[in-house]
């Protein structure tokens, strides 16, 4: 069922390649990490750039673009915190893994701060990357603190 919904809407992005929406939802599919069989997180992202190509401002893709990558990360940082405290090699190199994606979330997450600046779930993890990477100027304009 829904293999039959992505090619429903793969045929309605051929017919209107910029309904950005249409491009936000295969994101949404793709981004499921509940859904064993259809999550992508590679697809997810690459359905999630072309609906902000095609409307910069688009909130709820900025967003789940965002926090796919602190998804990512995390999961990376699991591993890292799940290694002997003796391989501190290893974890260093998949802190160090995690600490590229926060980043390359960053900018996503302060654009939808940006458009929604009152969205609790925002703050609270841009709080948590500007402390992680000690951005105290950010966390304190973020906060007013």
């Amino acid at each position: 069922q829904g293999e039959k919904v992505i090619d429903d809407l793969k045929d309605l992005v051929v017919r209107d390649p910029s309904n950005y929406s249409i491009f936000f939802v295969l994101g949404t599919i793709y981004g499921d990490e509940t859904d064993s069989v259809l999550y992508n997180s590679k697809v997810a992202e690459d359905y999630y750039l072309k609906a902000i190509e095609i409307n910069p401002e688009y909130y709820d893709a900025i967003y789940n673009l965002g926090a796919l990558y602190i998804n990512e990360s995390n999961k990376i940082q699991v591993k890292a915190n799940d290694l002997p405290l003796s391989d501190t090699k290893s974890y260093e190199k998949y802190t160090e893994q995690a600490n590229v994606i926060i980043r390359k979330a960053l900018p996503y997450l302060e654009k939808a701060n940006e458009l929604m600046p009152n969205n609790e779930e925002t703050i609270t993890v841009l709080k948590t990357i500007y402390v992680r990477f000690k951005m105290d100027d950010k966390l304190k304009a973020l906060t007013g603190k």
